[in-house]
């Protein structure tokens, strides 16, 4: 039964993949409301990133009852299995609606309640997305810039100069100030 499952998940994810390739965010998001008790994690990371490379008319895409759907499936996903999500997925989505400049405030706020464990856990490129996201969205977290601030000396340690100047560019654009630093 589990290997099964398995690949099922594998055919998914390929699927998931060929459609993103193809950019046929149509079937794409066809395919997530036909499989949408099966889509883990992994998938919904991949299909944000779709979406946000790939869809053209995002004014449609907020209207589509099927990535309505999808992003209400994620948000409670995040509420009821939040560890299922690594933080590599977690800036994937959130940096694919930044990058859509599409704002839900459930979402973000569900972000903020994974604040220690995505500054703790999340390298520099992941947490550069995440503050990247809010900024362009214009959703401002004390809680979250905050726990990111934190980490700062492994950001500098181990980040690059695209990671440090999205972080500089979110923190001020939101005109954001941490004393600790």
């Amino acid at each position: 039964m589990e290997q099964q499952q398995f690949q099922q998940q594998l055919s998914l994810s390929k699927t998931i993949s060929d459609l993103r390739n193809k950019k046929e965010i149509k079937c794409l998001l066809i395919l997530y409301a036909q499989n949408a008790e099966s889509v883990n994690a992994i998938h919904l990371a991949n299909i944000y990133g779709a979406l946000a490379d790939g869809v053209g008319d995002v004014e449609k895409l907020k209207i589509d009852d099927r990535f309505k759907m999808l992003l209400k499936s994620t948000i409670d996903k995040l509420q009821s299995t939040s560890e299922c999500f690594d933080v590599r997925g977690l800036a994937t989505i959130t940096h694919s609606l930044g990058k859509l400049k599409i704002f839900d405030e459930r979402f973000f706020s569900e972000i903020v309640k994974l604040r220690k464990r995505i500054a703790k856990e999340g390298e520099p490129q992941h947490l550069s997305n995440i503050v990247w996201a809010f900024a362009t969205v214009g959703f401002g977290s004390e809680e979250l810039f905050d726990a990111v601030a934190g980490e700062h000396g492994r950001i500098v340690a181990s980040g690059n100069a695209q990671d440090l100047s999205n972080l500089c560019w979110a923190f001020a654009t939101l005109g954001w100030q941490n004393k600790l630093i």
